[in-house]
């Protein structure tokens, strides 16, 4: 698959992929976790001080006020890098939440990468198609819809494989707390 060969590239060529740092375990969640609200996109890094991009896969990529914008094209995806999260159903974040948008019909791939310890090097990728909403609006996906996934020790997320050419617009990136 082209998309797999394109993140071992970059991840070889040490790219915004390094490891992040080992955290502690943590108690059960009692709020939403914010990923991403894009006030940090000019640095590189989202609400988590985790580095964040596209590097350069994307046509065009601006923010404004709390939305990004992405011009997807042939090959574009987009990351956010977590620092080593812990979303096991323990934890109590049950979904990942995004106010979504983009050309009619769309939809795109998000992939969960996690690993077996926060300093190992090796990653493993699970995937969930995502329709993208005729008008922009909410989109929960349930973190169980990531079949396999050992979300204990999550790592990144990757918007990528969109089906259409055009504007996607993503906000108020977040994990939800079911509690």
């Amino acid at each position: 698959m082209l998309f797999k060969s394109v993140l071992c590239v970059a991840a070889a060529t040490g790219s915004a992929w390094a490891a992040p740092a080992a955290t502690e375990s943590q108690a059960a969640c009692n709020a939403n976790l914010p990923i991403d609200n894009f006030a940090g996109f000019a640095n590189k890094t989202n609400s988590l001080g985790a580095v964040t991009g596209d590097d350069k896969t994307m046509g065009a990529i601006s923010v404004t006020g709390t939305t990004l914008s992405l011009t997807a094209k042939a090959g574009s995806y987009f990351y956010e890098n977590l620092p080593c999260q812990d979303l096991a159903a323990p934890s109590g974040y049950n979904a990942l939440s995004v106010k979504l948008g983009g050309p009619a019909q769309s939809s795109l791939l998000l992939e969960v990468q996690t690993k077996t310890s926060c300093n190992a090097t090796a990653h493993e990728s699970t995937y969930h198609n995502v329709t993208v909403p005729a008008t922009a609006g909410v989109v929960s996906i349930p973190l169980s819809d990531f079949t396999g996934a050992k979300l204990a020790i999550t790592t990144s997320l990757t918007f990528s494989t969109f089906n259409k050419t055009g504007v996607y617009t993503l906000s108020d990136l977040e994990f939800v707390c079911g509690k």
